[in-house]
């Protein structure tokens, strides 16, 4: 059976849902757009209200809402945006976030162990880097001239995620350090637009598209479908020949694998090569990626690929990296972004790698990861079926993503990962109407109505969820059994 709660008098519109198990287990936290805005506890086991905070007078329309072990964080969609940190027993204010002139309108939140990202609906598009500490900004990033409406964010440990909320939809992938893009998929017009909502798992991101019928977009992010070719990764010492410096395999301090490529000079310059005995064809990928560990020297290091061997080394390609940071930073570089070494004779005849600098310099260096891949890639689809419009939420546990469309009433897609084929769905009651929001945990699946009053219905993953054909249909099936 399903169970709800539904917002006493004035607690309308829910918009946003999280949850959390501690400090206290089993609870989950509605945000609600109303004036004043408002954030609701609720009990999973009873769907029973805990506590409700309503903010102050001006502080309207919480649109987004993130927890994490302490705090709760609702996002407002107002003139300028706003964040507050609350306090999660007591939902006391801790402390808030504004933005600055133009930062209006918080339409997405993520976070890390760290930072807050608050994506904005502005026009361009922008993304806020907040340090939860004390609630002050510490980097920003802006989309180019017209790409506006960041609705979607999803984050890993490198990277933000930015989906736009256009026509055709687009995914920036922003790098944390600097808050700065290092690539962007864009969608076909007409046919992939407004994107509401992102998620990820592992190296593939989910968009959900607010359309008629809705999709959700599988994007590889990190060629977990399309595996890159490597050309460095660990065992550096063996891979590389070091013409001075000091070089070590580094188990301590690395990115990936077991190990990175430490080179200490001393007043020397860079240059470390590898030939192959072979042509290396890498013409089928068009990113190079490699994570360097800066030592803040100024100098350039430049990453060379050559059609001869090291010794005979006459045509090619570089592209120059300013050594202009300290610690680790990932570089993803578009293969057509190389310069010219004499006549090249093309990305399929290469026969040397080589890391050089610009001159004698007393620096620290690590590498790891260099190898070449593909940019962010659609790998496919799941499009609802005739009715199925209006996607506004999604949420995954291991095996499905579910899909919440803002109908009446409302209904609820359990699509196979694997596959993405309709599994199954439910349809909410006469009333229940525009699922907003959904978050789940082991047993249950929790849908936001954006109603008057607002509901959450807690949705059973065992029993609610009406199965369509299990026999493998094709997508978007409509026949319920």
């Amino acid at each position: 059976m399903a169970t709800k709660w539904t917002g006493a008098a004035g607690e309308n519109f829910c918009r946003a849902l999280d949850l959390s198990d501690y400090p206290e287990t089993g609870r989950l936290y509605a945000g609600l757009e109303t004036i004043p805005g408002k954030v609701v506890k609720i009990s999973r086991p009873t769907m029973g209200a805990v506590l409700t905070r309503t903010l102050p007078e001006g502080d309207n329309n919480v649109y987004a809402l993130i927890t994490d072990g302490y705090m709760v964080y609702p996002g407002l969609y107002i003139v300028p945006a706003k964040v507050y940190k609350l306090e999660r027993s007591s939902l006391t204010t801790d402390d808030s976030w504004a933005g600055a002139s133009g930062e209006d309108r918080c339409a997405a939140l993520v976070q890390d162990d760290d930072y807050i990202y608050v994506g904005l609906h502005t026009d361009p598009a922008k993304v806020i880097k907040i340090q939860k500490s004390d609630m002050t900004t510490v980097d920003s990033w802006t989309a180019p001239v017209g790409n506006p409406f960041c609705h979607g964010l999803a984050q890993d440990a490198s990277f933000v995620y930015a989906g736009l909320s256009m026509d055709p939809a687009k995914v920036f992938k922003i790098q944390k350090s600097d808050m700065t893009t290092v690539d962007s998929w864009v969608g076909t017009i007409g046919e992939e637009v407004s994107i509401e909502v992102l998620i990820i798992d592992g190296g593939i991101l989910y968009a959900g598209l607010y359309m008629s019928p809705s999709k959700i977009l599988r994007i590889d992010v990190a060629d977990a479908f399309l595996p890159p070719i490597t050309i460095f990764d660990d065992g550096g010492v063996d891979f590389w020949v070091l013409i001075a410096g000091v070089e070590t395999d580094d188990t301590t301090e690395k990115q990936v694998g077991n190990d990175s490529y430490k080179v200490v000079l001393s007043a020397q310059t860079l240059d470390a090569y590898h030939n192959y005995d072979t042509d290396q064809d890498f013409s089928t990928k068009d990113i190079v990626k490699i994570w360097i560990y800066g030592a803040n020297t100024g100098a350039t290091i430049r990453l060379e690929f050559w059609n001869e061997v090291y010794a005979s080394k006459t045509n090619g390609y570089y592209y120059s990296i300013t050594d202009n940071f300290s610690g680790w930073r990932l570089f993803e570089i578009q293969r057509t972004s190389f310069a010219d070494i004499g006549t090249p004779t093309g990305w399929d005849h290469i026969r040397c790698v080589r890391l050089l600098g610009s001159g004698n310099v007393t620096a620290t260096y690590r590498f790891d990861w260099f190898v070449i891949g593909n940019p962010m890639t659609k790998v496919d689809s799941w499009v609802g079926a005739t009715g199925e419009n209006s996607l506004r939420a999604l949420c995954q546990d291991g095996t499905y993503l579910y899909a919440g469309l803002a109908l009446s009433p409302y209904q609820v897609i359990r699509i196979v990962k694997s596959t993405l084929l309709t599994h199954s769905k439910h349809i909410g009651e006469s009333g229940e109407n525009n699922c907003y929001a959904l978050v789940q945990d082991t047993d249950y699946v929790y849908a936001g109505l954006f109603i008057s009053p607002a509901e959450v219905i807690k949705l059973s993953k065992e029993f609610i969820f009406k199965v369509v054909n299990v026999w493998g249909p094709p997508k978007g099936i409509t026949s319920v059994i």
